[in-house]
């Protein structure tokens, strides 16, 4: 499966540049959403907004907590990148089904949208006792130069 570039949501972008979403300080959460969702919808603003998140396997609603997240230089001080540990959810219980994107927001009373990923180009199962990972490019979610 190859995924797609992870985007920025359009308000992330501006709540970013305002400090509304402190790359490296707050926490973030990894969701999984299903391919007939709306995650893909860039003028989505918060979670609330989203639909079709997985809810089959042991899938836990609202995803996983994103940890080391790290807002960095790389090794040119100039470049900025926004990275975290790999996401890994596992099938117990049952199946994972119709998976598709990949969906990281904030966590507390805002649920901003950061990004998503089109993990696949079709929808796929995580079949029950298997795990998904989600890996994070060596250079991170996304740089700033």
């Amino acid at each position: 499966m190859a995924a797609s570039a992870w985007e920025l949501y359009n308000t992330a972008k501006k709540k970013i540049g305002r400090g509304d979403i402190k790359l490296g300080v707050d926490t973030f959460r990894m969701q999984l959403h299903k391919g007939s969702s709306n995650a893909s919808t860039l003028t989505l603003s918060t979670s609330l907004q989203l639909t079709e998140q997985v809810n089959t396997g042991s899938y836990v609603a609202n995803g996983k907590t994103l940890t080391s997240n790290n807002w960095a230089a790389t090794g040119n001080a100039s470049i900025m990148f926004f990275d975290s540990d790999d996401a890994v959810f596992s099938a117990t219980g049952s199946n994972m089904t119709s998976i598709q994107y990949a969906v990281v927001r904030i966590t507390g009373a805002q649920l901003h949208l950061v990004m998503k990923s089109k993990l696949s180009t079709a929808i796929f199962t995580v079949n029950q006792n298997n795990t998904l990972t989600v890996q994070i490019n060596a250079a991170g979610y996304f740089t700033l130069a």
